[in-house]
């Protein structure tokens, strides 16, 4: 018999979006699934879709709670899981119907403790596929290599499906963005196995208002953050120069991003410059010399760099 599994949606004000989140969930062609929906102190009609839904279809559990953020309500329902697996949905996001089964059937053919998939991205009107990946079955470092270089395997919570295990004596920070950068290495960590799934299965919504696309300059030191966090821990690892590098890189698209975009953002910049340059410090022996030119320049000549040598939104 099919194993139960338990899907995790933290909803807040998604009025617009929640019904077509969770019509994707009850049409999953794996039938055997408890959706929890947690309720964080909507002000619009999302708690009111939640009860609506579960008159509906009795494998669906609501929890209306005073508002905590998503950390918190994510924590609320991995307090209620009691199955084997557990996969998260954002509320403003929608899956195809086979979503859980393709996961859930990887993850038990490859003997794995995480199965990932591919996802496509919504913008407006327009959807398109976001990263190109393959079926894969990887090995503990295999994966973790991956997921510290962010190049094909993503620290995104929604387009997993985990072994309820790995979550035993862990739980999201309360109080944080980017609670998904924080909390993936240490599941990562955990499992010894990791299979990759290349259909795209998840659609991811960026919209103007949610979390993650408010403004930069507000955000950006909540990630830079998340990042440095995840290479400390990591210190002591074989994955240490490889996170070093990516927070790196990913530190300077902020700063370069904030110069050329943000008004009044000279505090930000020399502040957190200074968590690059400890970084480049630490991590000097493993940059090949190109990119040591890159940094150098960039820490010399910031303006010239942004203005001149910025190719933006990539890791040039």
């Amino acid at each position: 018999m099919d194993e139960k599994i338990s899907i995790i949606v933290p909803v807040y004000n998604v009025e617009v979006y929640l019904e077509e989140c969770i019509n994707s969930l009850i049409h999953q062609t794996y039938l055997n699934i408890d959706i929890i929906l947690i309720d964080d102190g909507s002000s619009d009609s999302s708690g009111e879709i939640c009860d609506k839904y579960k008159k509906i279809d009795n494998r669906i559990q609501v929890v209306h709670k005073k508002n905590g953020g998503v950390s918190s309500a994510r924590n609320a329902g991995l307090s209620l899981v009691n199955t084997k697996y557990i996969s998260f949905v954002d509320p403003d996001d929608y899956v195809s119907e086979q979503f859980i089964e393709k996961l859930y059937n990887s993850l038990i053919e490859n003997s794995a403790d995480i199965a990932v998939c591919n996802f496509f991205t919504i913008k407006g009107k327009n959807i398109f596929e976001e990263k190109e990946i393959r079926d894969k079955n990887l090995n503990q470092e295999e994966a973790l290599r991956l997921l510290v270089k962010d190049e094909i395997m993503s620290s995104y919570l929604w387009n997993k499906l985990f072994k309820r295990e790995l979550f035993d004596n862990l739980q999201f920070d309360i109080g944080y963005r980017y609670e998904d950068i924080r909390i993936m290495h240490k599941l990562f960590l955990k499992a010894k196995r990791v299979v990759m799934v290349g259909n795209p299965l998840y659609y991811y919504r960026i919209r103007m208002d949610s979390i993650t696309n408010s403004t930069l300059l507000n955000n950006s030191k909540e990630l830079i953050d998340a990042l440095e966090e995840r290479c400390n821990d990591l210190k002591g690892t074989i994955y240490f120069s490889d996170s070093c590098m990516t927070e790196m890189l990913q530190i300077r698209r902020i700063l370069l991003e904030i110069l050329i975009c943000c008004e009044h953002k000279e505090e930000f910049y020399y502040e957190n410059m200074q968590t690059l340059k400890k970084l480049f410090r630490i991590n000097y022996r493993e940059i090949n010399v190109l990119q040591r030119i890159k940094f150098i320049l960039f820490f010399k000549f910031p303006q010239f760099y942004a203005k001149y040598l910025y190719v933006g939104g990539k890791n040039e």
